[in-house]
């Protein structure tokens, strides 16, 4: 059997696999499938059988269809990254058994509805990235059970409603992620304040915009989509020009483990 592997297909161009293209490796522990043609569903009853697997990346594909469940049969699982895929539909309880998970990185997909409360659950995450979806309701408060986060990305959703006020026990967390939410004018100024009052040592990318704003970017109007989009380039061109003046020591790499 194959002992302590791991193997890359990544930027290889391929766009079909079969069952027995993986039966012979059960044992490989990190499996990186990335960059490539693979379309319809994940072949989850497939990798379900590689018992010792620990990192899978299965990100900048063609995957459609929901997240399967037997995704969540993997549970030495501590890395899962499914970004830049057509995943569509809600999270249910795929992943939920997922207990090591500490990165999960399931941004630029198609994912609906609300965070489901079993991420709470998922307490060894460092990383999460749920950002470019079409998620909804309040912004997480769930994310507060979840002590040892450092990085979590939730921008360009349709998460609404204030940061929540028990956001601030997260004494891990490094960055955090919220541009483009769609947020009322009230909840906007709270969630500014709250960032410089509780987050001081968090480097915030917080852009919210407004419902009429994200109306008219969302519907192309033009007037308001000019200065909507205008604002937003400024605001990120400041914030990456304040980023670049940061100390080497204290930029955060969003894919460490």
């Amino acid at each position: 059997a194959l002992q302590d592997l791991s193997l890359s297909l990544s930027h290889t161009h391929t766009h079909t696999h079969t069952r027995q293209s993986f039966e012979a490796m059960v044992a490989l522990q990190d499996l990186s499938l990335s960059s490539n043609h693979f379309f319809d569903a994940i072949p989850a009853a497939t990798l379900q059988m590689m018992r010792s697997l620990t990192r899978l990346d299965l990100s900048n594909n063609k995957f459609n269809s929901t997240l399967p469940t037997q995704l969540g049969r993997i549970w030495s699982l501590t890395s899962l990254r499914v970004a830049f895929n057509k995943i569509e539909g809600p999270l249910r309880s795929q992943i939920s058994t997922l207990s090591n998970l500490r990165f999960l990185d399931l941004s630029h997909n198609k994912l609906t509805g609300e965070i489901p409360t079993y991420f709470s659950r998922l307490t060894a995450l460092r990383n999460l990235d749920l950002s470019h979806n079409q998620f909804e309701g309040p912004i997480p408060l769930l994310i507060k059970s979840l002590k040892l986060i450092r990085h979590v990305a939730l921008n360009h959703n349709k998460f609404t409603s204030k940061i929540p006020m028990e956001w601030r026990g997260l004494s891990n967390l490094l960055v955090v992620d919220l541009r483009s939410l769609k947020c009322e004018e009230h909840d906007i100024k709270h969630n500014e304040e709250f960032v410089e009052t509780h987050m001081k040592k968090v480097q915030v990318k917080l852009r919210l915009l407004s419902k009429e704003q994200i109306d008219a970017i969302e519907n192309d109007r033009s007037e308001h989509f000019i200065r909507a989009q205008k604002e937003l380039e400024e605001w990120e061109e400041e914030r990456e020009r304040k980023r670049q003046q940061t100390a080497p020591d204290e930029i955060v790499d969003r894919f460490t483990f």
